[in-house]
């Protein structure tokens, strides 16, 4: 009898609990398996909200590629994509930098008057720019960046530097603070 009264009150138990509820959802991307075909290469690599429920995040994708059926600007094998999707899941803005090699963006951080810092990885040649957001680097290097947009996704800001000895941010509290 036991049995049969834990088995009653479990049930009773279960009975009341509350699942999550889908409310939206996003798909980014282009090819989608490695150079060895293998395992995916594109990924969102950070994301954050704001007080009002928008979603920015940012990561690597490779050509071609798009966001939500939007065709995307892209530039080489692997490049940057930075964006906004709104609280109710609907893609606000996003922009792409890179170049030729393998660019990417590695951190997103919100400071306390709304604007957004990215941080991440270029490579440029004389031969072969990189377009960080506007700005064409012709420089032969592998460079750290740190770029400032608006809520609104204009770039205010695109600071480079020579990464010989950094290979990547992953922790805007460490760069900022």
């Amino acid at each position: 009898m036991k049995t049969y009264g834990l088995i009653l009150i479990i049930l009773l138990t279960f009975t009341h609990v509350n699942g999550q509820t889908w409310q939206w959802g996003a798909r980014f991307g282009g090819l989608s398996t490695g150079p060895n075909n293998d395992n995916p290469d594109e990924s969102i690599r950070d994301i954050i909200t704001d007080n009002e429920g928008n979603v920015y995040f940012c990561g690597t994708v490779r050509q071609p590629s798009n966001a939500n059926g939007n065709i995307l600007t892209t530039y080489g094998a692997y490049d940057i994509i930075v964006g906004k999707i709104d609280c109710h899941g609907n893609l606000a803005w996003v922009k792409t930098a890179g170049g030729f090699f393998e660019d990417f963006a590695n951190s997103i951080y919100q400071d306390d008057v709304g604007n957004l810092y990215v941080t991440g990885q270029i490579e440029a040649t004389i031969n072969n720019p990189c377009n960080l957001f506007g700005t064409i680097v012709t420089d032969n290097t592998t460079d750290l960046f740190l770029s400032k947009l608006d809520t609104a996704g204009n770039v205010s800001c695109f600071p480079h530097w020579d990464t010989l000895e950094i290979k990547e941010v992953s922790n805007f509290s460490m760069l900022l603070s």
